[in-house]
């Protein structure tokens, strides 16, 4: 088994860093996966598309499922 997890952490990094997308690179993106204005993007790691998504600035998917309180 090849083992690209820290590949795929070194894409995430420039992704980031460049177009100020913050994509996990656990999530499940099926294809037809589109980012109209990736500004302000994030993608959590528990994400699954299943099929056509397309995705505008300032969009947030995912949760770390956590309940705050104040």
């Amino acid at each position: 088994m090849i083992h690209l997890i820290p590949v795929a952490k070194l894409i995430w990094y420039m992704n980031r860093l460049l177009f100020h997308c913050d994509i996990d690179y656990r999530a499940d993106l099926a294809g037809g996966f589109m980012i109209v204005h990736g500004l302000g993007i994030v993608i959590g790691s528990g994400v699954k598309s299943n099929g056509r998504l397309k995705v505008y600035q300032g969009v947030t998917l995912g949760g770390d499922r956590k309940i705050y309180n104040k």
